[in-house]
């Protein structure tokens, strides 16, 4: 798909006190191409609860197609801060009130990549997995669901190639939540 005049973020080459790098709105007629996959589907096994099974995949590729000289020296001919191909896959079993989902997603190593100013860098892949457990419960006018929940559980050094941040720090490492969620 074309768009004319896309707006995007571009790097000045500077850089703000804090060391976060100070870039500015542009605009550039570009084309982007991509496709998201999503399949999902739901077993029941009567008195044993239902499983449900998913996957999906996704990727965008978004390219200058008439970039000016200064356009094409400091961000490329791929603009920058794109998100990564990602792909998914989860299963969730479900029981009257319990649920338990695990989920995993892998970010690809990006293949198409800007510059920021000088060439982008491109950060490793990598894979979160998590994992939710839940009960619901109900009082006299609200329903609730305990939870229990685990994220990142590989503790992977996960960098977003699309964060203002990814050379500062990652995403969070391995955590763990306990909680109640009410619902009136």
């Amino acid at each position: 798909m074309d768009f004319e005049d896309y707006l995007y973020l571009s790097h000045s080459g500077a850089s703000m006190q804090n060391r976060l790098p100070l870039k500015y709105w542009k605009q550039t007629d570009t084309k982007v191409n991509g496709f998201e996959l999503d399949i999902n589907h739901t077993f029941s096994f009567g008195n044993l609860g239902d499983l449900k099974v998913g996957g999906f995949a996704d990727l965008v590729k978004n390219k200058a197609t008439d970039p000016d000289r200064l356009r094409l020296a400091n961000d490329g001919i791929y603009l920058p801060n794109m998100p990564t191909n990602r792909y998914g896959a989860n299963i969730e079993w479900i029981l009257e009130n319990w649920s338990a989902r695990l989920s995993s997603i892998y970010y690809d190593k990006p293949r198409y990549l800007g510059k920021n100013v000088g060439e982008e860098v491109p950060l490793p892949a990598y894979n979160l997995l998590d994992l939710d457990i839940r009960k619901k419960m109900t009082l006299k006018n609200a329903s609730f669901d305990l939870f229990i929940n685990g994220s990142n559980l590989l503790d992977e050094d996960a960098r977003p190639q699309n964060s203002p941040l990814k050379y500062i720090a990652p995403l969070p490492g391995r955590a763990f939540q306990l909680g109640i969620t009410m619902h009136i």
